[in-house]
């Protein structure tokens, strides 16, 4: 599986640095515009609904049988290393709105939420990686030390918990 959200991520990061470059050559317009935009965005993370991850996967580690890496899960957020890189969820918009295991077993992230990851080369090459966590993230089940992760295609992945 590719690592989508790293591309999404990337994406987003070239348009705030095409945002930061327009600001530079025309402040007051950008300065208004901007302000606008991100009280919009502001306005409808305010309606979403509050999220919080289930307090048994609260500061939990978990690896994937076979794969390099780890997964932290904490209370608004996933960060880990996939054996060579570290990754870590951001949300553009703020802490509001991250990534959680609800108690439902549904997996929610933020409409601003990315995964961000370093780009070391590795050598040798360690794969497979561990799935980096990502909107396709759908749902989940915990059956003591096993969670079995449910993308929005089917596909599943499963982790141990890590002591």
């Amino acid at each position: 599986m590719t690592h989508s959200t790293f591309e999404l991520s990337s994406n987003r990061i070239n348009q705030l640095i095409g945002s930061l470059s327009l600001c530079a050559a025309f402040l007051a317009p950008c300065a208004i515009a901007q302000g606008t935009e991100n009280q919009n965005a502001i306005m409808s993370l305010a309606n979403e609904s509050k999220f919080e991850t289930v307090a048994a996967l609260v500061n939990t580690n978990w690896e994937q049988p076979g794969h390099f890496g780890y997964l932290h899960i904490d209370a608004n957020n996933v960060s880990g290393e996939d054996g060579c890189n570290m990754y870590s969820g951001t949300d553009f918009q703020g802490d509001s709105a991250g990534f959680f295991f609800t108690a439902s077993g549904e997996i929610k992230s933020g409409a601003h939420w990315h995964l961000l990851t370093t780009l070391r080369a590795c050598f040798p090459p360690r794969l497979p990686a561990i799935e980096l966590p990502s909107k396709y993230w759908s749902t989940y089940q915990l059956d003591g030390n096993t969670l079995t992760i449910t993308l929005n295609d089917g596909q599943q992945i499963q982790l141990i918990k890590k002591d």
